[in-house]
C-alpha cells in the first residue's frame, strides 16, 4: 500500500510540474477570482451580522408598533363601550 500510494503521488507531482511548466503564467490560487480570500469572508460575514442585528431591530420596532396599535384600538373600543352603555 505505501509503494503504491507513494507511486500515486509521484505520478501527481510529475503532471503537476508539467502543467506548471506548459502554463508558466496561469493565475494561481491566490489570483484566481473564484477563489474566496479570508479577509473578503470576514466582510461577507460582518455584512450578514450587521444585517441580523438591523432586522432584529426591525422586528423590535414593529412590535412596539404593532402592540400600540392594539392598545390604541382596545381603548376606542373600551370609550365606544362606555358611550354605548350611557
Amino acid at each position: 500500500m505505501g509503494l503504491c500510494s507513494s507511486k500515486k503521488l509521484d505520478e501527481e507531482l510529475l503532471a503537476y510540474i508539467k502543467e506548471e511548466a506548459l502554463n508558466p503564467n496561469r493565475p494561481r490560487p491566490s489570483e484566481d477570482p473564484e477563489y474566496i480570500k479570508p479577509r473578503s469572508n470576514a466582510k461577507y460575514i460582518r455584512k450578514i451580522q450587521q444585517r441580523t442585528k438591523e432586522d432584529e431591530e426591525a422586528k423590535i420596532e414593529r412590535e412596539k408598533r404593532r402592540r400600540k396599535v392594539l392598545v390604541d384600538q382596545l381603548k376606542a373600543h373600551e370609550a365606544q363601550e362606555v358611550s354605548f352603555v350611557t
